[in-house]
């Protein structure tokens, strides 16, 4: 095996797929095709959506309460 062919071999392991359209994305943040948020993790997108940003609001209210009482 060469050096070049190890090299393609890590390339296309660190290669980065939208889970939504399945295009080639350069960024881990936004997806440039469909401009999805985090478009190469599934639980990204869940993670900071609108719902999950009140849970995590209730959970920091109930803690605060019996943090100080």
């Amino acid at each position: 095996m060469s050096s070049v062919e190890g090299s393609d071999r890590l390339a296309y392991r660190r290669r980065l797929v939208c889970t939504q359209c399945y295009r080639d994305v350069k960024s881990v943040l936004r997806c440039a095709a469909c401009a999805a948020i985090f478009p190469t993790s599934k639980l990204g997108p869940i993670l900071i959506s609108r719902g999950a940003f009140a849970f995590y609001a209730l959970i920091s209210l109930v803690v605060g309460i019996f943090w100080f009482t």
